[in-house]
């Protein structure tokens, strides 16, 4: 039994006039129900209260415990005792309090934010403590009242007051801030302020057990409160304080006879009885039934113990077997096989005032009541497509062919396989065009009745939709060929010559399959598989309708358009990210745009049947789907509140198999340690009108970049979450598109051990100590690195040096004599100086320089018969003829080829000619030998000048000069006959100022007699 204590009063003179207007129509179908079954919940069938705290949690009272649902997980928590909860409440501030067999007590979360029970029987006095079943229990200003047959007790506090029957109470009920109880044998009583006492005219009461008291509204004569009495046997009472009056119903006889068990008021001012046998019943106020459900109509159990009205206004119900949601306050209502409508739903239709339902069963008609059932229509059976009514008959389009009704009779008028589509046509409306599976036929109607007047020759395709424009022109949607539009003239002559023309892929549609033909705003509109299209008379081509271009934000395929009388165009698409079809209403705005809606239609998402015409606009404004779930019947007068605010809530946080918050309160921030750095977060969004799940979205800061992707995943887990302060985000989304309010939760990880502030100090002492240690061990390494280093430097140098030298003696030395060469005696002339001799060899007052310049004789003569070898061999004898003739202050030169230059430091001209012949001497007197033993000898002829070359004008001639002159005696020495040695020297009487002959020509000194040459032939041989 609920303990719904705050229904709210509802002035029926304020009642929507159209409300009743439509109520009395009886064409509703059965509520959106949702069923949770024992296995879903895993718990005991048998429930028997249901509550809703503040924030949209359910808890429902059950023969294992306290059922809590969020949404999308349940729980059972069991009482102390683990005996059945009876009853159920909430006070202001969401407490949950608790009636068990035997037990009393709340709920409320552990250290870890887990709901647990919490027993109050400490409170009572042992003597107190003896009772069974608590019925009841309600939370007031007063305190927590809890009912049972043996005791009624009251805990305000710390103060428990108790209040025992005088034969046994029954149930008790809190209504205008009043508490009634029913005692067996006496009557109702009331409490007022610690004693109970009957009410006025209670008594009658004695033996008839009471079930619902519910708030009424004021008097009009007495201007007093009333209040609703729900009895079996007596039926209802209204009772004002002094006065009864009964209000009878028209279900009093099935309330009786199906036993009255628990009641509620709707968030309309309807009334729901639930009865133990019989299901539910739904009146208005003035007692007449609106709805009834039960096993026949979508009810799972006939036994209702307990309703409740949630924050939605939808009705929550205790069954014997399970639980139920009803979508009571919905504009939505459906028909399938529970209201005997079997199939899927393809086309829906009004004729005289009856509604027609065509399925893939066959053809079916609606019996309105409370109690709205659909019934076979008789002789026609299987797939039935469409209808057309002329005057009081209907015609049916079926896979058998096409029937007629005309007074409750069915014939058919057409044999063929499978008819889908049925026109009449405007300009010869005696004649009705009939889409088949393969080709257009004609129906006649002639001689009061339908005749067939044959098909439309060359067309053999499968006709779908058939309109008709305003120049008469017939256009046909296929199933897989594209448009056809067919001119009338000829079409219903006796030789049916129309002209076809066909449109496909080339002339603009997307492709030749399921292209529907619509009337819709007075023009031709067609339906295909990237949204509704036109026909360009001048381009003959299909484009796409600019009116309903920016609709989506991306082109869709659209089924089964249609206009209502308020210009609203209805559709089914089909979402191209999801799949599913989806099916609302596109409204004209005043800026001349299309606007799509579509949240009140969702329960039919995801339906796909092959129907063109499921849609029909119907009387004050209703319309009529259809589809694969069955047939539903939308009312958009009642309005919904479709952003009805809710939130979302973080359930429960584990690591492992530990919780680390149970969803329930507030837990200080954890610290978690680091190896509990795996997470796994349950969560849920307690928003129960929408027959889809929610779906989620969620946002680790710390972690994730952003929010996630949508999803209906109700758990996240993370893993190697690192250090820091984390605060993991979770929104919901609803199926109408409705986002919830985020829930929070706040946690840091620790670090590990190794990543602490003491790990980093001891890091650093002992990084400290290391650093010391290699810094003292790298210095002396260094050290002993830099001695290594300028030792290996030293002898890297001396070796360089060593090198350089020896590359400098080489770059200076004839490689072939081993004498010097011109770059040896370019560098060395400029250095000597004429100074005392060390060599006694020569007179020791050598003052000058001779330069002596030497070639060998016929040595090309030597190379042409001997070879290169034998001339080298000449060569190197030579050089060493040379060094053996020279002192250790004298320069040896190979000048080039097979000339040589000594300079050797003299005293005068004639020492120097001396010194020269005895070397010719020396040459031409040593053999060369060659390597084939061969001997030869050679001679050479030497020319000879000193420096300076006058005394008195030192610097009149250069070394360059003598060298110049040397070379020139060298000539007249080879000139006058070889083998003999000349020198040139000056005339002393003649010579004056011979810098002004500079550049010098030798020739013309000769000849002027300025220089004088003397031969070592011409001189007597000194004394030995």
């Amino acid at each position: 039994m609920s303990g719904n204590t705050n229904a709210e009063k509802i002035d029926t003179k304020h009642q929507n006039p159209y409300l009743a207007e439509r109520l009395h129509n009886f064409e509703n179908g059965t509520p959106l129900l949702r069923h949770f079954s024992p296995q879903e919940y895993k718990a005991q069938g048998q429930n028997w209260a249901i509550v809703q705290d503040q924030r949209g949690m359910i808890y429902v009272g059950n023969n294992d415990g306290v059922l809590e649902y969020d949404g999308e997980r349940w729980r059972l928590i069991r009482v102390a005792n683990q005996t059945t909860v009876r009853s159920l409440t909430v006070d202001q501030s969401g407490n949950i309090f608790v009636g068990a067999v035997g037990e009393i007590g709340y709920l409320k979360p552990d250290a870890s934010g887990r709901m647990q029970y919490v027993s109050l029987l400490e409170k009572l006095a042992p003597d107190d403590r003896q009772f069974s079943d608590v019925w009841r229990c309600f939370a007031t200003e007063q305190g927590i009242f809890f009912s049972s047959y043996q005791r009624l007790i009251r805990i305000h506090g710390e103060q428990v007051e108790v209040w025992k029957p005088k034969v046994s109470f029954q149930l008790s009920f809190w209504v205008d801030q009043q508490l009634f109880i029913r005692d067996a044998e006496v009557g109702l009583m009331r409490l007022e302020g610690k004693e109970l006492k009957l009410i006025t005219g209670g008594e009658r009461f004695a033996f008839e057990r009471i079930y619902t008291i519910l708030p009424w509204s004021r008097d009009e004569i007495s201007g007093k409160n009333q209040i609703l009495i729900g009895t079996r046997q007596l039926g209802f009472q209204l009772f004002d304080g002094d006065q009864y009056s009964k209000w009878p119903t028209e279900i009093d006889k099935e309330l009786q006879a199906n036993l009255l068990y628990s009641a509620a008021q709707l968030s309309d001012g309807h009334l729901a009885f639930g009865t133990i046998q019989g299901g539910l019943y739904i009146i208005d106020r003035q007692g007449h039934l609106l709805t009834h459900l039960d096993k026949t109509n979508g009810l799972p159990d006939q036994a209702v113990y307990g309703l409740k009205v949630d924050q939605a206004k939808g009705l929550w119900v205790a069954l014997d077997r399970g639980l139920l949601r009803i979508e009571v306050s919905s504009p939505l209502t459906k028909f399938n096989e529970t209201n005997g409508l079997v199939g899927s739903t393809l086309s829906v239709h009004r004729h005289q005032g009856r509604i027609y339902a065509s399925t893939t069963q066959g053809l079916y008609q609606l019996k309105p009541g409370p109690d709205a059932r659909f019934e076979r229509v008789p002789g026609v059976d299987g797939p039935t497509w469409s209808f057309l009514s002329i005057g009081d008959t209907l015609l049916i389009a079926n896979y058998q062919g096409v029937y007629e009704i005309q007074t409750h009779r069915v014939n058919r008028v057409l044999s063929a396989d499978a008819a889908f589509s049925l026109a009449q046509s405007k300009k010869y409306p005696d004649f009705i065009l009939v889409g088949l599976r393969s080709g257009l036929a004609i129906l006649h109607y002639k001689d009061g009745h339908w005749q067939n007047a044959g098909s439309v020759p060359g067309i053999k395709d499968e006709i779908r939709t058939i309109q008709e424009d305003t120049d008469g022109r017939i256009w046909v949607g296929t199933n897989a060929s594209g448009i056809l539009r067919i001119s009338q003239d000829k079409l219903f002559s006796i030789n049916k010559q129309p002209q076809v023309e066909r449109f496909g892929v080339s002339h603009g549609l997307p492709n030749p399959n399921k292209n529907w033909v619509y009337w819709i705003q007075d023009k031709i509109r067609f339906a295909t598989a990237k949204g509704v299209m036109l026909f360009d008379e001048k381009t003959g081509r299909f484009m796409v309708d600019p009116l309903f271009e920016k609709l989506f934000s991306e082109p869709r395929p659209v089924f089964s358009l249609y206009e209502d009388k308020q210009r609203g165009i209805w559709m089914f698409s089909q979402h191209q990210t999801t799949g599913s079809e989806e099916v609302g209403i596109a409204k004209l705005q005043a800026n001349g745009r299309l606007e799509w809606d579509s949240k009140a239609l969702s329960a039919l998402f995801g339906e796909r049947a092959e129907g063109m015409m499921r849609i029909l606009s119907d009387q004050n404004g209703v319309i009529w789907l259809g589809g694969s779930k069955g047939l539903f019947h939308y009312d958009p007068q009642i309005q919904q509140d479709y952003q009805y605010p809710f939130a979302a809530m973080i359930r429960n946080v584990s690591k492992g198999d530990t919780t680390i918050f149970g969803g329930e309160g507030q837990i200080q921030k954890p610290a978690l340690a680091y190896q509990d750095n795996r997470l796994r977060f349950d969560y849920a969004a307690p928003n129960f009108n929408s027959q889809k799940m929610s779906q989620f979205q969620v946002f680790l800061e710390g972690n994730d970049e952003g929010w996630s992707d949508w999803t209906s995943e109700s758990y996240r887990d993370y893993s190697n979450l690192y250090e820091g302060n984390y605060q993991f985000r979770v929104r919901a989304k609803n199926h109408y598109g409705t986002i919830s309010q985020e829930a929070v939760f706040a946690f840091s990880i620790q670090p590990p051990w190794y990543r602490t502030i003491w790990a980093y100090l001891f890091y650093a002492a002992c990084g400290g100590f290391i650093l010391f240690i290699a810094v003292h061990w790298r210095l002396a390494r260094l050290r002993r690195q830099k001695l290594q280093l300028e030792q290996l430097i030293t002898e890297r140098t001396a070796e360089l040096q060593h090198a350089y030298a020896e590359i400098e003696k080489i770059s200076l030395t004839d490689p072939l004599t081993g004498l010097g060469n011109r770059r040896f005696f370019t560098q060395q002339i400029e250095q000597l100086e004429v100074h005392p001799l060390q060599d006694e060899r020569r007179q020791a007052n050598a003052s000058r320089l001779a330069f002596v310049m030497l070639d060998i004789d016929y040595f090309k003569q030597v190379n042409d018969r001997f070879g290169h070898a034998a001339g080298d061999t000449i060569l190197t004898g030579f050089a060493e003829i040379l060094r053996q003739h020279c002192r250790k202050d004298d320069l040896a030169i190979r000048w080039g080829g097979e000339e040589f230059l000594l300079c050797a430091k003299i005293s005068d001209e004639m020492e120097a000619l001396l010194w020269a012949s005895r070397l010719r001497k020396a040459i031409s007197a040593a053999p060369f030998n060659l390597r084939d033993g061969m001997q030869l000898s050679c001679t050479c002829s030497i020319g000879i000048a000193c420096f300076p070359f006058q005394l008195d004008a030192p610097d009149a001639l250069n070394k360059e000069d003598i060298i110049g002159l040397a070379d020139m005696a060298l000539y007249l020495a080879k000139q006058q006959g070889r083998n003999r040695c000349i020198e040139l020297y000056p005339n002393k009487q003649v010579i004056q100022h011979l810098q002004d002959h500079i550049p010098l020509d030798f020739a013309a000194l000769l000849n002027s007699g300025m220089l004088l040459t003397r031969s070592d032939l011409d001189m007597i041989p000194p004394a030995e």
